[in-house]
This record gives structure tokens, C-alpha cells and sequence, in this order.
């Protein structure tokens, strides 16, 4: 006797279009998710480099009489980014000149990019944190570092206002 042959085993309309819904739904629970953790990566990056950053200068003031890289010897304020950078990057005497043989610094190996912008300039002082000309502003008067895009900076600056004081700072040294 002979049987008939096995129709092909298919998923038929109904069970595909049940599991594109379950697919739909578990990619809308999971896509704010994801956006969310990168967010909080960004975040948490740029607070681990202004920490690293502004350890770097309390480093440098506290080897070069409470002057930040900002500062000349005579304490007059610098606006020169380039010899900012400089005076974290290569080992310098007290009075900031560099000297390969002098034993102070250096502080950082390189400028932490602000991953928020990619740059890796400081601008020192001039237009508020936000501007979005460097990836960081350092304000000599307060000692402090900032990211300087428009999203992170505002970031910074509610935290600091739930927690009752100024953004992430440097205290100058006593």
C-alpha cells in the first residue's frame, strides 16, 4: 500500500505574526535600556576624567607654591592653553619652565578627550562650561574643571546643586 507523502512542515500566518509581536515587544522594553546605559557610560567617563584632570593640577599647585598651570611664577594668569597642557605633561622646575631634569611632573601622560565632544584642548576661562569650543574649561578663579559641551556641563551642574555646592572642583591647597 502506498501513502501518501508528507506535506512540508510550515509555520503558518498566525504563529509568525505572534512571535514578530513578542520580538516587537521585547525590543521596545530593551532599546531605552540600552540608550540609557550609554548615556550613563558617557557620564561616568567624564566624571573619572575631570577627577583625573583636577588631580593633575592640585598635584602641579601643590609642587609649584599653590600656582595652578594657569598661573605664571609672579601668580599673573596665563590664557595660553598650549603651555597649560604643557606644564601637566612634561616635568618642570617650581618656577613652571620646563626641564626634562627636573623632578616635578610630569602630572598626566596625556589630555583625556571629553568623550561627550572627542577634544582633548582646555580653554582657560572665557565663555561659561557649555560652549562647545574644547573638550574641557578649566576656571582658574574657582580651580576647576568642566567638560566643556553644553549637555554634560548642565549635568554637572545640577548635581552639584542637589548636593549643595559648586560643580566637581579643585580646593586650592593651604
Amino acid at each position: 500500500m502506498m501513502h501518501a507523502p508528507n506535506p512540508a512542515r510550515a509555520f503558518s500566518l498566525l504563529e509568525l505574526v505572534v512571535v514578530i509581536a513578542i520580538l516587537g515587544v521585547v525590543a521596545s522594553i530593551a532599546a531605552p535600556r540600552l540608550a540609557s546605559a550609554s548615556g550613563n557610560a558617557i557620564d561616568a567617563s567624564i566624571r573619572a576624567n575631570v577627577a583625573q584632570l583636577e588631580h593633575a593640577i592640585e598635584y602641579y599647585a601643590a609642587e609649584h607654591d599653590n600656582r595652578t598651570p594657569a598661573e605664571e611664577p609672579d601668580g599673573k594668569p596665563i590664557d595660553d592653553e598650549s603651555l597649560f597642557i604643557k606644564r601637566l605633561l612634561i616635568p618642570t622646575k617650581v618656577t613652571g619652565e620646563f626641564d626634562e631634569r627636573f623632578p616635578l611632573g610630569p602630572y598626566l601622560r596625556d589630555i583625556p578627550a571629553n568623550p561627550a565632544n572627542g577634544r582633548r584642548r582646555i580653554r582657560i576661562d572665557g565663555d561659561p562650561a557649555g560652549a562647545d569650543t574644547h573638550g574641557w574649561r578649566f576656571d582658574s578663579a574657582l580651580r576647576m574643571i568642566e567638560p566643556d559641551d553644553p549637555e554634560q556641563a548642565d549635568k554637572l551642574r545640577k548635581a552639584a546643586e542637589l548636593l549643595g555646592g559648586t560643580a566637581v572642583q579643585a580646593q586650592p591647597a593651604k
